[in-house]
């Protein structure tokens, strides 16, 4: 319901009358007196112990909060730290002395409210797993332990929500906006079957209200609206000489919050499976940084590693990075580890759109590629969390099928045996084979059940095909294993997944004259389904423009027929496997 520390229930300030109407209204007498603390401020109070015990649910604080290191590490202080979820494993989840398993989306059952006021129905379409219980129920449950049960005996959402229905309209009287109290005696039938409404829906508007305010009244003492004088504030966190650049951070098309669920999925990485850097073609020059590079962004508070993705569509002078990636995905991509806790001093909201950075590129000698099976990946995960190795500048993972692709960022050539013996020390039976080339070194792994790869090499745009690297998880083991070891080209970037249609494939379309993001849908199927891409479509229009287009359509030409040569090698290995060449 978005219920906030400043505010009562069903949307009340905390003035005298609200407080005791509520308080009337749940027969409690020792209804809060003044607001609780906002985001920022508690973890603050966590942090001086002020706060003992915490109760987080559905939310990822570590990796959201401003200041996100300095939350984890006041969150590993407090003396008890709760956390239902329903991923087992979140940044916040590593802080949590007690762990409870929460239903998911799909397991819930409720309403859920809109910006536009509409409450919607939300109904599971799948039985909770394991031991998952609904928020509400873990509520109850605690309540009942404390000596509250008779106040929390709720047994199905429609009770809570009929409760809810009818605090919004107690004493209302066309006093508050927020009044659904003709669901006051909904029924449980009735609940089931309730169709999406907007907000207020009472007496007088029995079937909802399309716009508030309508009628020319509002609710204020006189009912005339109040324009409230404000004094314009700039960002408190400045530029200078040590952090030249702007930040601005925020979300990507394709993913959520901080990942914990759409980064289990592989399509969603298609587009970008690593925290990009967004930066003007002028500032990378300036900077010495080349498209795909790996660089540092280090602000006053923390510091945070993706890859640099040239846009001529960014503003010199600032940056873009993403939120969504946490310490769970990849090696120190947090954005939120870079932006100081100055907060809106009403909304209480950080500045996340303004922060002042350096930016650096990140000396690499190599990088490598590992496609591991479940057990394997496991092993070096949790050897890549834990282990402070000196030629480790960067890490991700990537899930795929049957297990995970890992990609490494080093500073000295990687040891491919070494490393795979460690990971391996406690699967029996284990085979080598090993191929070097003047470019990249290859390793293969193999037992009966799985096989774990290995590719290393000094530049990371001619590291193979990460799809067809991947199948490899799927096929069963060649009679002569080293076909697995044979060259791949290299791989390119998806900008419409639905369509899977590459940058190199628009880039050519734009060599070839077609200069609008319509012609290239019609064209090529790009931006014609969920139209998520059509922005980085206009981008790459854009920058074609302000680079000249000739040389690009050259490159796109050659890096479309490595990819047709890609897939064919990888049909042709298919095929050789299946008849046990």
């Amino acid at each position: 319901m978005g219920g906030l520390a400043n505010m009562l229930a069903a949307h009340m300030e905390f003035d005298m009358d609200a407080i005791d109407r509520v308080g009337r209204f749940w027969c409690a007498p020792q209804v809060a007196l003044t607001p609780g603390l906002k985001a920022v401020d508690m973890f603050r109070a966590v942090e001086s112990g002020q706060i003992k015990a915490i109760w987080i649910m559905a939310t990822n604080p570590a990796v959201s909060m401003p200041e996100a290191d300095r939350v984890a590490e006041a969150l590993r202080k407090c003396p008890l730290v709760v956390v239902s979820d329903c991923i087992a494993d979140t940044d916040t989840a590593r802080c949590a002395d007690v762990l409870l398993p929460a239903t998911s989306w799909g397991e819930k059952n409720g309403t859920v409210t809109n910006a536009e006021r509409r409450i919607s129905r939300q109904r599971p379409f799948q039985e909770p797993s394991g031991e998952a219980r609904h928020d509400w129920q873990a509520i109850c449950d605690l309540a009942g332990r404390l000596g509250f049960e008779d106040q929390f005996s709720y047994s199905h959402p429609a009770d809570i929500f009929r409760e809810h229905a009818q605090l919004s309209g107690f004493e209302n009287n066309g006093s508050r906006a927020f009044d659904i109290s003709l669901f006051g005696n909904i029924q449980r039938s009735d609940y089931d079957k309730l169709q999406p409404v907007q907000w207020p829906v009472n007496t007088a508007n029995p079937n909802g209200s399309a716009r508030l305010f309508g009628d020319g009244r509002f609710f204020t003492e006189s009912g005339r609206a109040n324009f409230i004088p404000i004094t314009p504030r700039s960002p408190q966190q400045q530029i200078n000489k040590a952090y030249p650049l702007w930040l601005n951070s925020g979300r990507m098309r394709d993913q959520w919050h901080t990942m914990t669920r759409t980064g289990r999925s592989r399509k969603l990485l298609d587009h970008s499976e690593i925290a990009e850097v967004q930066i003007n073609p002028r500032d990378a020059r300036e900077y010495g940084v080349d498209e795909g590079a790996l660089v540092e962004l280090r602000s006053a508070q923390g510091r945070m590693c993706g890859r640099a993705a040239l846009n001529a569509a960014q503003k010199h002078g600032e940056l873009f990075a993403p939120i969504h990636w946490s310490q769970t995905l990849a090696q120190e991509s947090k954005v939120s580890a870079l932006t100081e806790a100055v907060v809106d001093p009403l909304s209480g909201q950080p500045e996340f759109k303004q922060v002042p950075v350096q930016l650096q590129p990140l000396e690499c000698h190599s990088y490598a590629t590992l496609i591991c099976p479940d057990p394997v990946a496991k092993s070096l995960w949790q050897w890549l969390q834990t282990h402070n190795d000196s030629n480790l500048l960067h890490w991700y993972r990537v899930p795929c099928d049957g297990g995970y692709r890992f990609e490494l960022a080093l500073c000295h050539p990687l040891d491919g045996r070494k490393l795979g013996a460690m990971l391996l020390q406690d699967i029996p039976d284990i085979h080598w084979q090993q191929v070097e080339t003047l470019k990249s070194q290859r390793w293969l792994a193999y037992n009966d059940e799985f096989q774990l790869l290995i590719i290393a090499n000094n530049d990371w745009h001619n590291l193979p095909d990460r799809r067809t690297l991947e199948r490899y998880l799927q096929l069963d083991m060649p009679q002569i294993p080293a076909q697995l070891l044979h060259p791949i080209p290299a791989g390119v970037r998806m900008v419409c997944t639905c369509m899977q249609i590459s940058r190199p494939q628009i880039e050519q379309a734009i060599g070839n004259g077609i200069h609008s993001v319509e012609a290239l849908g019609h064209a090529l199927g790009c931006g014609t389904r969920c139209g998520s891409c059509k922005p980085e479509i206009s981008a790459l229009i854009r920058t074609a423009r302000e680079s000249g287009v000739s040389g690009q359509a050259v490159a796109a030409t050659m890096e479309t027929e490595v990819v047709k040569s890609a897939k064919n090698k990888h049909k042709e290995l298919k095929e050789n496997y299946a008849a046990g060449a």
